[in-house]
């Protein structure tokens, strides 16, 4: 007998690499979908601040604008 007296041991191999893989394009995934939502809210922002800024502007436009017409 071979192994008289040691005792035996069992090795087991599990290929992960489908897995692994699987893990890196998710968290991929979730990485461009939060710089997306980010890229997104900067949008949001942008807009407001033209629409926030041309209301400015044109607010005190107005008057001047019908005093030249009148």
């Amino acid at each position: 007998m071979p192994h008289a007296g040691r005792p035996a041991r069992v090795v087991a191999i599990r290929d992960v690499t489908e897995r692994k893989a699987a893990e890196r394009a998710l968290q991929a995934q979730q990485t461009l979908q939060a710089k997306n939502e980010r890229l997104q809210e900067i949008d949001r922002m942008k807009t407001q601040f033209i629409n926030t800024a041309a209301h400015e502007l044109a607010t005190p436009l107005t008057p001047i604008k019908l005093q030249t017409h009148s």
